[in-house]
């Protein structure tokens, strides 16, 4: 692709001008920073050797604490900061304490902390990151937000804390859309903690009733492992575990998540700027700074991160490690032109691994939160970007990401936002609470995801998918007043194509692929769904061609009529699973194989029955080389190449660096996904004179936005029904009739025969509690 052959050339002249450079600064912790910067005589920090203005920054082996973060400007453009040959170099905001010990009370000791400290927001004991005190405890094999409990803001539990103001309440988003945050300001006179309005969700929602912890109490400092700093009093409380030996272990702190900012500012770019073979180890978190929505994205976010580049051009970041670190790893914010990250390992972040994430003074007629809208008349009709300030043809290479969002489960191994042609390409993703690969927006298209290969994915919410995307864009919501769609309007921010091309991906919580909420202008292709399907909610003009769907098939949701979609030659498991679709489903779906193990090959009557389409497709036996072993090639003369599917290569996905590949572990196969909360039976009945039936599984579920597989999905409210006088529609789902929950059939039917005319009835519409009337 073109923007693939610029970044090259840019590498190429990045390349040709660090050759001709030849002052070079070694730095060493054992060094001294009046050294002259030589091999034989080092300086001691990364500071001091960025000032002797060199070209070349060489880092020997060694651990390198940063007080600060270390920023690099304009005047350090064509700077390579590297690890020395075979040297493995360890940069941290880590701080070590220097700490005597006493018991406290129980198994817990205390240790005056030196005033200069302010603020503790991680500890490391011993080389172990340890755990902030909390309610429940600590417990890594919990499925949400290891350990979770519904009396974790109970009075009886408030009764505990002397003073909880301060405390953080960590919660799961009631839809399990990710999660979100409140701080503990005070208790009512019932004596329930009082907290702040929620952040770090675009979405957000009273904390979930079962899925939430409380931390920084020191009343909750009773488990090994566990740690509290009162702050007045300079004092750091420590339950150390069993063997532990507290007068010899080392105790870091660390209070900053960034290392380093590498910002032109806003009028400069700072060009060909590398840092390689370096490791970043044991910084804080920053979900106290996620605030920032994202357009009408479920994010919000914390423009912040490990490594940050703003203002930059052929900047890039090379083999590096980001690990134990609490925040993004590598943030590309803004104005950023040709930045690579490549041969990078992500492992235990707390956030997102990496971010492109352009500035919404970019975005023409911006929206941030997911219910406002706007009419036509206010909406500029220009195509495309307004400014420059976001990332441009950009790439994350041969990347591999393990257990990112520790901390933040709204996050994604690489989250794309307000871009434009981003390449993800050899990617291996995995053991994730949300997306492998995001991208929110349809800020402006371009993008390339490829030979990636993301699994165990949606690990700790639902919803979603191993690729996600939302594209709720200008088009998207707008009052029209009756008026046309302009011609184009879904493709004003989509302004290429995004394209998913020869991937892996698994999910078993959601979709393989997930295009939500008006996603537009997507080329899939050639990819491997392994468990969750593809999914495609209401968007235009998406291509979905010579897929292998295993173990599930294709989810079509509330399609716009004359969408523009083309379904062909793909490979499913499943029949169709349509929710709410239009009489004709875009502007092609044909040729596609239901894969029916051992039958004979037929018409696809099934698939034709529910698409009114499909006049070549088959379905029968594909003709695998041996599915039971896991081997889906397609023999010679499969059944399923009638169709004109073209077999594409079923390995090559994730990275290809040899010690990246050992790291990255097997990937979880097969299966059917599960519905939300476990299967129930959808009991379809007439009801009022419409059909009403219990809203039941993943797709219900996501079709309708709802938060959890609860409530009365309404089928049909014809004009003149008493359902429909009511003033109830087709798509509510009934939550309460007058004061009555309704989660089924069965008690709406028992709530109307009581009082069949409510003096109120509660129902999901547009995506939120509606009361009627």
């Amino acid at each position: 692709m073109p923007h693939l052959l610029r970044a090259a050339a840019s590498i190429s002249l990045l390349i040709s001008m660090q050759s001709s450079l030849a002052d070079t600064v070694y730095v060493s912790p054992s060094g001294s920073d009046g050294a002259a910067g030589t091999r034989g005589a080092p300086v001691r920090t990364i500071s001091q050797a960025l000032s002797r203005r060199a070209n070349r920054i060489v880092l020997e082996a060694g651990l390198y604490r940063i007080e600060a973060p270390i920023t690099i400007g304009p005047e350090s453009s064509g700077l390579t900061i590297e690890a020395d040959a075979g040297a493995h170099p360890v940069v941290t905001s880590a701080e070590r304490l220097r700490l005597v010990w006493r018991r406290w009370q129980g198994g817990v000791y205390r240790a005056s902390v030196p005033t200069h400290v302010r603020a503790i927001d991680s500890l490391w004991v011993a080389g172990r990151h340890e755990v902030l005190a909390r309610y429940p405890n600590f417990d890594a094999d919990a499925p949400y937000l290891n350990g979770a409990s519904s009396s974790a803001l109970s009075a009886d539990r408030a009764a505990r804390w002397s003073d909880p103001r301060g405390a953080i309440v960590h919660a799961m988003q009631q839809g399990l859309w990710g999660d979100e945050w409140f701080e503990i300001t005070g208790k009512s006179p019932d004596g329930e903690p009082l907290l702040s309005p929620p952040w770090g969700n675009n979405r957000p929602s009273p904390p979930h009733p079962n899925y939430r912890y409380v931390e920084g109490l020191l009343e909750e400092l009773d488990a090994p492992g566990e740690w509290y700093f009162d702050a007045a009093r300079h004092f750091l409380y420590y339950y150390p575990h069993i063997g532990m030996d507290l007068a010899t272990a080392d105790v870091e702190a660390s209070e900053s998540a960034e290392l380093f900012h590498i910002d032109g500012g806003a009028g400069g770019t700072v060009r060909g700027v590398t840092l390689s073979g370096l490791s970043f180890e044991r910084t804080a978190r920053s979900f106290r700074d996620t605030r920032e929505p994202l357009l009408r994205s479920d994010w919000e976010i914390a423009r912040r991160g490990v490594v940050v580049l703003e203002n930059t051009d052929g900047c890039r970041i090379d083999r590096c490690r980001f690990v134990d670190v609490g925040s993004n790893g590598v943030f590309v914010s803004g104005r950023n032109h040709r930045a690579v990250v490549s041969g990078c390992l992500f492992q235990d972040v707390g956030a997102s691994g990496i971010c492109f994430v352009g500035r919404p003074t970019a975005v023409r007629s911006p929206l941030f939160h997911y219910s406002e809208r706007l009419a036509l008349d206010q909406v500029d009709p220009t195509p495309g970007p307004r400014g420059d300030a976001y990332p441009m043809e950009c790439m994350a290479q041969d990347c591999l990401m393990l257990r990112t969002g520790r901390v933040e489960l709204q996050s994604a191994g690489v989250e794309i936002s307000m871009a434009r042609r981003i390449t993800v390409d050899h990617c291996t993703i995995r053991d994730v609470p949300r997306a492998g690969i995001n991208i929110g927006d349809g800020c402006w298209g371009g993008d390339l995801i490829e030979n990636c290969d993301v699994s165990d994915t949606v690990l700790e919410s639902s919803d979603h998918g191993a690729f996600n995307s939302w594209g709720r864009d200008r088009y998207w919501g707008v009052d029209f007043a009756g008026k046309p769609m302009p011609p184009g309007m879904p493709e004003w921010d989509t302004i290429e194509p995004n394209v998913l091309r020869h991937n892996r991906f698994q999910c078993a919580h959601g979709w393989d692929i997930d295009l939500d909420d008006g996603s537009s202008n997507y080329v899939i292709e050639d990819n491997l769904c392994m468990q969750g399907g593809l999914k495609l909610r209401e968007g235009y003009d998406r291509t979905v061609r010579n897929n292998l769907i295993l173990f599930n098939g294709l989810h079509l949701h509330v399609w716009f009529t004359a969408s523009h979609d083309i379904i062909e030659r793909n490979l499913v498991s499943s029949p169709y699973a349509p929710i709410e679709m239009p009489a004709v489903w875009g502007t092609a779906v044909n040729r596609n194989f239901l894969c029916l193990p051992g039958q004979p090959v037929r018409t696809a009557g099934e698939l034709q029955r529910v698409s009114h389409a499909d006049a070549d497709s088959l379905e029968g036996d594909p003709g695998f080389v041996n599915a039971a072993a896991g081997d889906y090639r397609l023999i010679r003369n499969a059944p399923a190449l009638a169709t004109g599917f073209v077999p594409f290569r079923l390995s090559g996905f994730g990275v290809t660096d040899p010690a990246l590949q050992r790291l990255a572990s097997g990937m979880v196969q097969g299966g059917a996904t599960p519905p939300v909360d476990g299967a129930r039976r959808r009991a379809e009945q007439a009801f009022l004179g419409g059909r009403v039936e219990n809203l039941t599984g993943m797709g219900d579920v996501s079709a309708t936005g709802m938060y959890a597989e609860t409530g009365v999905l309404v089928l049909e409210a014809p004009d003149g029904s008493e359902l429909r006088e009511l003033g109830i529609t087709a798509r509510d789902v009934v939550l309460a009739w007058d004061e009555t929950p309704t989660p089924d059939v069965g008690s709406l039917v028992q709530a109307a025969r009581r009082q069949l005319h409510p003096a109120q009835i509660t129902v999901w519409r547009s995506q939120k509690r509606t009361p009627i009337p």
